[in-house]
């Protein structure tokens, strides 16, 4: 019955869209389903809506799967070209180049004049070729193909300013998807990297600017950008997650999305050139994915888990809190508590180092799962006592959301529109990036105190489910849509 619902709750949500019919949009962004961070959801999300609507959408991305394969060509990326998904969702991916010495190379260039070298080759030093040499041959050598573009998102300019080229030529809408990370309160430290000379161009001569909380609006608009042009759509989540819909969307399954670069086809993020002697311990701490789709019971019985244990989903990042989290329960574990952590998510390099140097109890107490499927996601937070990610570098942190729906309580970072999805003291608790301690203070209390924990689980359901669901969100997508001129 939940099922029957939830199809025509989103039948519901997309009725008006009733210009896109026959239309076709180009949607760019730098990685795609079926990897599914926050972005991915988001732009997927949109992908449906307007297929449900019959418009076509195109989704330009790159190959990678790996965050490091970037800059590691090592790391994993998706071997498959193209896919179509949906009713009328066609993927293109194209390959990140790895030239030797790259980023040599392309600081180089990049100091020559010219914007579309700036755009290009300048930082964050990324080059991918056949993309610009597709979309240059489409946007000088070929009639209008796309009747609107939505590119998104900072800092990947490299992808988006072909984009934008191509909807200023052939003359329609560009929606442009900053989903612009302001880092912590009072804080310039990310400017460089999302608010620098490229991003500012893209927002001043962009037609529509999507965001995805108030406070990035706000933001933005104090810093120059005409606020009248600034839609929040804000990102959503579904109540009932359906692994069917995000997996099987036109009859497929994710095992037609091989990923390729070493001697297994299994997800693997571990440095085989890495010579500690940690390494071993590294290796037994890690599993490469959850196959199994088990409750959390048998999430517990399957891993060992015989106490309660924190949770984390996210890259594993500086940036992203995961090194104060391992710090915070190292604090726990030297006093003689019995928590657990598991960590689950894409581990970058950084992360990698760190850990390997870890003292064997670490890796003794925490279970690092570098993949999981949706299902076993939420397993594994049903599960959880507490959920943390204590990040500096998120927009909005849609994974505290998806605790909430678990009626978990959450611990987070001072940081840009994160401030505006939790309620200090009410579902969760903040604490200023890098205090590892005071996170410790707060996951010894919410374990110890299960009557304030299930407060705060419960206070957070409310807000997911009044604020956060799907229905109410795409709002502002659809009404920014039925406004255009296609």
């Amino acid at each position: 019955m939940e099922e029957k619902s939830s199809v025509k709750q989103t039948k519901k949500s997309t009725q008006d869209l009733n210009n896109v019919a026959g239309k076709r949009c180009l949607m760019v962004l730098h990685r795609f389903w079926p990897f599914l961070g926050g972005s991915e959801r988001q732009f997927l999300k949109w992908a449906q809506v307007l297929d449900e609507k019959d418009c076509r959408v195109d989704v330009f991305t790159t190959n990678v799967w790996d965050n490091d394969y970037f800059y590691y060509p090592e790391k994993k990326y998706i071997k498959e070209s193209t896919a179509k998904i949906g009713k009328n969702i066609t993927i293109r991916r194209f390959k990140i180049s790895h030239l030797p010495n790259k980023n040599a190379c392309l600081k180089f260039l990049s100091k020559f004049p010219g914007k579309a070298i700036k755009f290009l080759i300048g930082s964050p030093y990324i080059f991918v070729p056949g993309y610009y040499i597709y979309m240059f041959f489409i946007t000088f050598f070929m009639s209008k193909r796309f009747n609107f573009v939505i590119a998104g998102v900072f800092p990947h300019y490299y992808l988006i300013y072909p984009a934008y080229l191509y909807a200023k030529v052939k003359k329609i809408p560009f929606i442009l998807v900053p989903l612009v990370h302001f880092g912590e309160p009072n804080s310039d430290e990310n400017f460089d990297l999302f608010f620098n000379e490229k991003g500012k161009y893209l927002l001043k001569n962009c037609d529509y600017i999507l965001t995805i909380t108030n406070y990035e609006k706000e933001k933005l608009t104090a810093n120059g950008i005409n606020p009248a042009k600034i839609k929040v759509s804000g990102i959503g989540i579904d109540k009932k997650i359906d692994v069917a819909d995000v997996v099987n969307l036109n009859n497929s399954n994710a095992d037609n999305y091989k990923t390729d670069n070493s001697e297994s086809e299994n997800l693997k993020v571990v440095n085989y050139t890495l010579d500690n002697s940690n390494t071993n311990n590294y290796k037994q701490a890690m599993y490469n994915n959850i196959s199994d789709s088990i409750g959390s019971e048998k999430f517990k019985e399957k891993y060992n888990i015989n106490s309660p244990y924190v949770l984390q989903i996210s890259t594993q990042t500086h940036d992203k809190g995961s090194h104060h989290t391992v710090e915070a329960m190292k604090i726990l574990w030297e006093k003689g508590f019995d928590i657990k952590l598991v960590l689950i998510g894409q581990i970058l390099a950084e992360f990698e180092q760190y850990l390997i140097s870890q003292k064997s109890y670490v890796f003794e107490n925490t279970i690092i799962l570098n993949y999981a499927s949706e299902e076993d996601k939420n397993n594994a937070i049903e599960g959880c006592e507490v959920f943390v990610m204590p990040s500096k570098s998120d927009s909005f942190g849609l994974v505290y959301v998806e605790a909430w729906l678990h009626e978990k309580p959450v611990i987070a970072a001072y940081c840009g529109g994160v401030m505006e999805v939790i309620d200090e003291g009410i579902n969760g608790f903040f604490v200023p990036f890098g205090d590892y301690e005071m996170i410790a203070g707060y996951i010894l209390k919410l374990v110890q105190n299960k009557e304030l924990a299930q407060k705060m689980g419960k206070e957070g359901y409310k807000k997911a489910e009044n604020n956060y669901l799907w229905d109410q969100r795409i709002k502002g997508f659809n009404k920014l849509i039925e406004g255009l001129k296609l």
